[in-house]
């Protein structure tokens, strides 16, 4: 009687053939004793698909492998690019740093330049002007030298140019700017030192000029009646005595103006016993001057006056014959002949 289970013809065969074992045998080439195993056929299926498993895993490995190597190495080049790119960048940023500085140093040195040359067209202006003032003061120097009699200052130098001083040269080349500051400044210390020279002559002048205002060289009236000299004369009053006279007498009317001989300070202004109303003015220099038998005086005691300036009227006050003007000039405390001061052209 058949069974109930159901029969597989190949599953039956492969039963039947891969159960049974086999025998491999290597026969050395030595003639050693072969080597031999026994396999069952079932297992090298398994066994073949686990080798050719191991070799795929192998090869997805070595590629895998090899492609991460790869990866690795463009990385590397990549982050190497990278920090090149990154340092390039930090260059180019400090060369723009740079270039902005330099342009800025630039436009500061611009600027400074264009303040330069303002500061050298304005003393070159400044130079032309020092230039005339001292030829205009060497000028006027040389006229009121000459009027007060004294010797006109010489020009002096240094090495001169062909055509004009080497100071003027330099100041040439001021208003052309084709000088340092450096230089401008010795010139200009050249030129101070010409304008003190000049500020030494103009004091003697001014002392000289002080000293001729004030000696009383002025004639005091405009009239040149002389009707008494100075020295030893006969009584006006009459008798045969003579009697000394330190002064000249000069007629004129009542009331013709008196001027000062000289600036200087009114020191009396009074009636003085026998010369009747009289001004005496301190000048200076050890010199006095006096005016009597004035009709009116003008001034103070004490009141500055210039020469020229009026000081009193001609009368025939005190110790007189006639209007007339009795002028006395002293001269450290004694009396001399005013024509030795008096000034023939006045």
């Amino acid at each position: 009687m058949l069974s109930g289970k159901k029969k597989h013809p190949i599953k039956d065969w492969m039963k039947r053939h891969f159960a049974q074992p086999y025998t491999i045998m290597m026969v050395p080439h030595n003639l050693e004793k072969p080597i031999q195993f026994r396999l069952r056929i079932g297992v090298v299926p398994i066994s073949l698909a686990v080798i050719v498993g191991m070799l795929i895993a192998t090869i997805v490995f070595a590629y895998y492998s090899s492609q991460y190597q790869q990866v690795s190495e463009e990385n590397v080049v990549l982050i190497s690019n990278n920090m090149e790119q990154k340092e390039k960048i930090i260059t180019l940023s400090e060369a723009q740093a740079q270039l902005e500085q330099v342009l800025l140093e630039n436009e500061k040195l611009r600027e400074e330049n264009v303040v330069q040359e303002a500061k050298i067209a304005e003393l070159s202006l400044i130079a032309n002007d020092t230039m005339r003032q001292i030829d205009e003061m060497i000028l006027m120097q040389n006229q009121l030298r000459a009027e007060l009699g004294l010797e006109a200052i010489e020009a002096m130098g240094g090495p001169k140019e062909v055509g004009r001083t080497a100071a003027e040269m330099s100041f040439r080349r001021v208003s052309r700017g084709r000088i340092s500051l450096d230089e401008i400044a010795e010139i200009f210390s050249g030129a101070q030192l010409q304008l003190s020279y000049q500020e030494e002559g103009f004091l003697e002048i001014s002392n000289q000029t002080d000293y001729l205002n004030s000696i009383p060289s002025r004639w005091p009236v405009n009239s040149r009646n002389i009707t008494s000299e100075y020295g030893t004369r006969n009584n006006p009053f009459g008798g045969y005595s003579s009697e000394g006279h330190w002064g000249i007498d000069i007629g004129c009317p009542t009331g013709t103006p008196i001027y000062a001989s000289g600036k200087g300070e009114v020191v009396t202004a009074e009636w003085e016993s026998g010369y009747g109303y009289t001004v005496v003015v301190d000048h200076g220099y050890g010199y006095l001057s006096r005016y009597s038998h004035c009709s009116q005086l003008l001034v103070k005691e004490g009141e500055q006056v210039e020469a020229g300036q009026t000081i009193a009227l001609v009368g025939s006050t005190g110790r007189s014959t006639g209007p007339h003007l009795d002028f006395r000039i002293q001269y450290n405390g004694e009396f001399i002949d005013p024509y030795t001061i008096l000034r023939k052209e006045s």
